[in-house]
């Protein structure tokens, strides 16, 4: 037969796709269906349950194997990669790709990724509903572990065909491994399928359907996209207990992570070059950032297999104190503070009528959800206690953290004053909350508002509540 569709990497490997004869396959339906899905094919080998269409037909014994249904029971794709004879026994058969699933469809609604894995719970069977792609290796129960989210939440809901759309146009630059990408486009193409819409064999970027994404810029700054906002410092020599250090000094990330597969890969990588597995140690002083950002790095410092000690220098606020829970043990030094509040947005010029906001509103309740799940498993207060707690923008000494439980100990030697860096953008930022305590007003060496503005920004802060909170607003 004439070979048709994409090849394999190269000849040093092989890859199959199975269909099984009990669900109807036939050898005319099992070959339209390669030509359909541009599938590369150079040989039909038969028995008395299955046609299996391959590609190439290498020495068996030069390979391991894994399987990824393409629809369960029915259709199952083959991947061949080549072993050596040291790494064979070691070699692992995983399962990432999720298999297709055929649901009910929505064609209409807008797509909030990052509100509907925020109001998901973690649970393995709802999550994984939900996403095209699993790390094997990761915790089934952590939202970090899956990706390419394209269903509302739930475990019976509709898939979202602008978030199917979302994810394929992000697939092919993905940094999930090549040999999984097939998979997980069956199973987002199967949804279009489902919902009428027939894609035509190639690329769906090469369709427009949608266009690929720019990392937002989120916070005044002058990092550039995917730039580290991380530093490292290894481990002195001089000193044998001494462990390597990250230090989060300033922003969690000045773009959203939302959409970004490259730089939680980076600081993943930096986490496992650099401590190895063993002992690490975070130093702190940061006032907030992408929560984005923060909720995947809690997850991606949960994983890491060693321990990991947080020490807070200066200040942890805001979305910065969903990376310090993350930790095995949290330090603070006696003048530092902890700060935690509802989630925010900030927005200038914009005409924002009452749908607008509620729908806004729909999104921060969900984000705060996400957030009091790393509260709670670091503290055990109870979800309306740290609501509230929350809603009141709670600042907290060392020792009242330490009482509250989002930290284990208070550092008392050594201290020093209390030091934030000179940016115009972090001092705006720390002004905008009610509750600042003095030592921090005092470390902010000049007040960059006039009182105009604060008048302003106060009237803005109030009309913006009492829609909210589905209030007239006082004439």
């Amino acid at each position: 037969m004439p070979t048709v569709g994409r090849k394999a990497p190269n000849k040093t490997h092989t890859q199959s796709v199975v269909f099984w004869k009990d669900a109807g396959w036939t050898e005319t339906t099992s070959r339209k269906w390669c030509e359909d899905h541009d599938y590369y094919t150079d040989g039909l080998d038969e028995n008395d349950s299955q046609y299996r269409w391959r590609q190439y037909d290498p020495e068996e014994d030069r390979f391991r194997y894994r399987n990824q249904e393409i629809e369960p029971d029915s259709i199952t794709l083959v991947l061949g990669f080549p072993i050596s004879e040291e790494g064979a026994e070691n070699m692992k058969v995983i399962d990432t790709a999720i298999a297709v699933h055929h649901t009910a469809t929505d064609t209409e609604s807008e797509w909030d990724g990052p509100r509907e894995v925020a109001q998901a719970p973690n649970d393995a069977k709802v999550l994984k509903y939900m996403h095209a792609w699993m790390d094997a290796e990761g915790d089934p129960e952590a939202k970090g572990t899956y990706k390419f989210p394209h269903h509302k939440a739930g475990s019976d809901t509709p898939a979202v065909i602008k978030g199917v759309n979302n994810a394929l146009s992000r697939l092919p630059n993905s940094d999930i491994p090549e040999a999984d990408q097939p998979g997980v486009e069956a199973h987002l193409r199967a949804h279009r399928k489902d919902a009428g819409l027939e894609d035509n064999a190639g690329d769906l970027l090469s369709q427009q359907i949608v266009s690929k994404h720019e990392p937002i810029r989120c916070f005044e700054g002058s990092a550039e996209p995917h730039e580290p906002f991380w530093t490292w410092h290894n481990a002195i020599e001089s000193e044998p207990e001494s462990e390597p250090e990250m230090e989060l000094y300033g922003y969690i990330s000045e773009y959203s992570w939302w959409e970004d597969d490259v730089s939680p890969r980076k600081f993943k990588d930096d986490l496992y070059k650099y401590g190895a597995g063993g002992p690490i140690t975070i130093r702190m002083n940061s006032y907030g950032g992408d929560v984005i950002a923060a909720s995947l790095m809690n997850t991606i410092i949960r994983d890491y297999p060693g321990r990991v000690t947080v020490k807070i220098d200066g200040v942890a606020a805001s979305a910065a104190t969903v990376v310090a829970v993350a930790g095995d043990v949290v330090k603070m030094q006696e003048t530092a503070y902890f700060m935690i509040h509802d989630p925010l947005v900030l927005f200038f010029f914009a005409a924002l009528n009452i749908e607008d906001l509620t729908r806004l509103a729909g999104s921060l309740q969900a984000i705060k959800e996400g957030i009091m799940n790393a509260y709670e498993t670091k503290t055990s207060l109870s979800r309306p206690r740290l609501s509230r707690l929350m809603t009141d923008e709670t600042w907290m000494d060392a020792q009242r953290a330490v009482d509250l439980g989002f930290i284990d100990e208070v550092i008392t030697a050594g201290q020093k004053a209390i030091v934030l860096p000179k940016n115009t953008a972090v001092v705006n930022a720390l002004q905008g909350y009610k509750n600042v305590p003095p030592a921090v007003l005092q470390a902010l060496n000049s007040s960059p508002l006039t009182d105009d503005m604060h008048h302003q920004a106060q009237a803005l802060r109030e009309r913006v509540n009492s829609i909210l909170r589905k209030e007239e607003p006082n004439a």
